[in-house]
């Protein structure tokens, strides 16, 4: 199926560049950009770095009509994600994420803004994408130079710093319709003000997002009404970075993000009622409020530059939730029940500092050294009340917990490059880590054996555990514009405390409740060789990596009781794969580009469950074997001023399972999909007019399966989450 769509893409690729002329023949066909990323934590071109990179440009982002990082997903194979229907869904890179649903305390894959570190296991973050210098997303454990929550790779969204001489500013204005959806609108802008000549200078960015819904709801189980489009999401976004140059040798720049999402999240997508419907009796709101506040300092010795990064964050959700399933179980058990109604608040902050020393010298031997600081609160509390337990009983809760967890972080790591030959160097790193955490839980629970709400003894689980991590890699320039490289690399994700552990009916002993309230760290090992070249006189590029992963100690979920989801360690996983991506200049108008991933990540041996057998072999959930993407990108000149640009691409995501298999009770399948999208632009020196088309077929693909359980109502309620139906947009951006 995938080779037939993007054959019917090639075709219209190569349709594209007969019917349309190319520009006059003495216009030299030009080499493709180079991209610099700091990936390693200092600027080199991405074809330099011996390692798995993908980078997306803030030219790109802006062209694609790119929202969210969740958008980026389908521009780099082998990194996916869990959408979920609210917050940030959860991303995994070749296939390790999350593994079933429990919410562990740290994501599988690490998510920076610039040097600030915003890794969460409930939720990875849903910045707004708007005056960025790049996106790049590092594949495979990033161990060493990352630590923590970088098991399965890194996010890095690298904003546009202020310039010191140089007034700049933009408006963007966006309106876009989607399929049987409301409207969705943005305006954003950004002003870059020199305040004194060298010295000073302020970089103001702004964005306002009005994302209309496209899912219908209804009363469960048999409602008549309609209420239309109720998925639809507001996001404002706020960023002031001031850069200061006292002297020449420091540069200071501090800065303050803001960011609100405000959302009515909509039903999931029901198998009962026709498409884009779906059963909600009650309210399904949420917000989610981030503010960043962080200094990097940078200090230039002779041979050497001292890094400073330290930053504060804070980020509160509150959601009030339609529990649609507790409600269907209400009403079985106890009688009719119009609502059952979740009210959830989860507050994070963090307090990180990084110090570092790296050479900058042109000599054989480079190295970086450095000391990481972090401090991380959660105090989550969840309440589920109920209409008819509260008529019957006088006491409406159904649930109840409160937890404050603390995890504390010491690191010391380095990395030493030796060229051995002009030919030939070598890396090697290592990182030192000491975690701990603390956690204080107490929950309740309605039983209805007894027919009454039962508070559970409070709990107080601790954990301690530290390690060392290790990396080494070699390079082969065999040419100035071909390179080969082989990587063995370790990335470690920290435990936690289980803080939705609850007791029905006193069934669990205290030592169980003791051994079930935390859970250990997980690792991974990764065996990676790689290719990256340019040719053809600088108008094509190609990279290949080829990988290895062991991962022990897998974080995964599991019930000790029915309904209670906890997260244990099971014995591994491992993921075997490669990504391949490249870009030819086939004429000065015509690039045509794509990528592709494979990864078949699975569980490496029988593992037992407290529900039963996870048995080897069964695929990790939202973890597609294939990925991919292929574009044509066309520009030929208007006017001496204005360029006309023609962009057609297709995006392929492969079938997949909403989670691990379990003997006795599998994952639910999700089909593949592919999505194909059209651009259509005039562009000048200072403006530019985009028409565009994203999910021209319309194609409703899904992205996760939620109530799937065979319980005792089995799954009236099931449904899938969608993707946004085709959209069809105009963007209109200025600069002065």
């Amino acid at each position: 199926m995938f080779g037939k769509r993007l054959l019917k893409v090639s075709v219209a690729v190569a349709a594209l560049n007969l019917a349309l002329p190319s520009v006059a023949q003495e216009n030299e066909t030009r080499s493709l950009d180079t991209v610099i990323v700091t990936a390693t934590k200092r600027p080199v071109s991405i074809l330099d770095v011996p390692q798995s990179i993908q980078a997306v440009t803030g030219d790109q982002l802006g062209d694609l009509a790119v929202n969210n990082v969740e958008d980026v997903v389908a521009l780099v194979p082998n990194f996916n994600v869990d959408p979920g229907r609210k917050y940030g869904g959860q991303f995994n890179i070749r296939g390790f994420g999350d593994q079933g649903g429990a919410i562990a305390s740290f994501s599988t894959v690490g998510v920076y803004v610039d040097e600030t570190p915003m890794t969460d296991g409930f939720a990875n973050l849903d910045s707004a994408l708007y005056d960025l210098e790049r996106v790049e997303v590092l594949r495979g454990p990033q161990g060493t130079l990352y630590g923590e929550g970088s098991l399965a790779g890194t996010v890095r969204l690298v904003t546009n710093k202020p310039e010191l001489n140089e007034y700049q500013a933009e408006i963007l204005g966006r309106a876009e319709t989607t399929e049987d959806g409301d409207s969705s609108y943005r305006v954003a802008g950004f002003a870059n003000l020199p305040i004194a000549e060298d010295r000073a200078a302020l970089r103001i960015t702004a964005s306002y997002d009005d994302v209309g819904g496209f899912m219908d709801s209804t009363p469960y189980p048999g409602g008549t009404t309609i209420e239309e489009d109720t998925n639809g999401r507001k996001s404002s976004y706020l960023r002031a970075a001031l850069k200061l140059e006292p002297t020449e040798n420091l540069t200071l720049l501090p800065s303050i993000v803001y960011q609100k999402n405000k959302a009515q999240a909509g039903p999931i997508d029901s198998i009962a009622l026709p498409d884009l419907v779906g059963w909600s009796n009650g309210p399904d709101s949420f917000q989610d409020d981030l503010y960043i506040y962080a200094l990097e300092a940078e200090y230039r010795f002779d041979g050497a530059t001292l890094t400073s990064s330290t930053s504060y964050s804070d980020r509160a959700f509150d959601s009030v939730d339609d529990d649609l399933e507790a409600n269907t179980l209400i009403q079985l058990l106890v009688g009719p029940s119009p609502f059952t109604t979740q009210f959830f608040t989860r507050d994070i902050e963090t307090f990180s500092q990084e110090f570092r020393l790296a050479s900058d010298t042109d000599s054989a031997l480079s190295w970086i050294v450095g000391a990481f600081y972090r401090k991380k609160n959660i105090d989550e509390d969840v309440v589920i009340l109920s209409d008819v337990l509260d008529q019957i009983l006088g006491d409406p809760r159904t649930f109840l917990q409160d937890n404050v967890a603390e995890f504390e972080q010491y690191a010391v790591f380095g990395e030493v490059s030796y060229e051995l030959t002009d030919k030939l160097t070598v890396t090697g790193g290592a990182r030192w880590f000491d975690e701990t955490a603390n956690s204080d839980l107490s929950f309740g629970v309605f039983d209805a054996g007894i027919f009454s709400f039962v508070q559970n003894p409070r709990i107080q689980p601790t954990f301690s555990e530290d390690g060392v991590l290790f990396k080494l890699a070699t390079t082969y320039e065999a040419s100035n514009d071909l390179t080969f490289y082989g990587l063995y690399s370790e990335g470690y994700r920290p435990g936690g405390v289980n803080d939705r552990l609850v007791d029905i009916g006193g069934l669990l002993t205290p030592e169980e409740l003791t051994q079930l309230s935390s859970y250990g760290k997980d690792e991974t090992q990764n065996y990676e060789i790689g290719m990256k070249s340019r040719f053809l006189d600088g108008r094509a590029t190609a990279n290949l990596a080829v990988f290895f992963i062991d991962w022990s100690g897998t974080q995964i979920s599991s019930e000790p009781q029915p309904g209670v989801n906890v997260v244990v360690n099971a014995d591994g996983a491992e993921s075997t794969g490669f990504e391949f991506d490249g870009v030819f200049r086939a004429t000065a108008n015509l690039d045509i580009g794509g990528s592709v991933g494979y990864a078949k990540s699975e569980i490496a041996s029988d593992t037992l469950s407290s529900i039963g057998i996870i048995p080897k072999g069964a695929q990790l959930a939202h973890a597609p074997e294939w990925s991919g993407n292929i574009y044509a990108d066309y520009t030929r000149p208007l006017s001496p001023d204005v360029d006309l640009r023609l962009r057609l691409d297709a995006r392929y995501t492969d079938d997949r399972v909403n989670r691990v298999n379990i003997v006795g009770s599998p994952g639910v399948p999700l089909d593949e999909y592919t999505t194909l999208n059209a651009l259509l632009a005039f562009e000048a020196d200072d403006w530019s007019l985009n028409l565009y088309a994203n999910n021209l077929t319309n194609e409703l693909a899904e992205t996760d399966a939620l109530l799937f359980n065979g319980g005792p109502f089995g799954d009236a309620i099931a449904g899938f989450v969608r993707n946004r139906p085709r959209t069809i947009g105009i963007q209109v951006q200025k600069s002065f």
